[in-house]
């Protein structure tokens, strides 16, 4: 109603709400791929992998109910944001790999995996029931969580 764009032509343009949300995301797809250049040139892999998450984390939190259409796609199901959901898994097997092989982050989670965690982290960013410490702490747990633990050798 504020752009002064009818219910009409806006279903025109966009038959599904999947359909308007990827435009959407792809206007903001520059500055991300401008803030993955960043991240390219770390050279600290498992900084670059929490940097990603970061990012990723605050790209998916900026609108509210980007969670749940997400998922879906996440899932497999016929959707216009099917495409950005497997770049941004891509983009985390990317990094996730390399702290892999860095010896920083467990072996046995997938990118897929650590999407989901990130999501969730998002769910929390915008959820009427957490606050700003409420969300650093579900972010930390989720840190800490991916990490390796090296034992102490008794």
């Amino acid at each position: 109603k504020e752009a002064g764009v009818g219910v009409g032509t806006l279903y025109r343009h966009f038959p599904q709400r999947d359909d308007l949300i990827a435009a959407v995301l792809q206007t903001r797809e520059s500055a991300l791929a401008e803030q993955i250049e960043t991240i390219d040139s770390m050279t600290d892999a498992p900084a670059a992998l929490h940097a990603w998450m970061q990012v990723l984390d605050d790209y998916l939190a900026r609108f509210d109910g980007l969670v749940d259409p997400m998922s879906r796609a996440l899932m497999g199901a016929e959707s216009a944001l099917a495409i950005s959901c497997a770049w941004l898994v891509r983009t985390t097997a990317r990094y996730l790999a390399a702290a892999q092989s860095a010896g920083a982050v467990r072996s046995d989670l997938t990118a897929r995996d650590l999407f989901v965690l990130v999501l969730a982290s998002s769910w929390v960013s915008r959820s009427v029931v957490a606050d700003k410490q409420s969300l650093a702490s579900v972010r930390q747990v989720i840190r800490d969580g991916i990490q390796i633990r090296h034992q102490s050798v008794a």
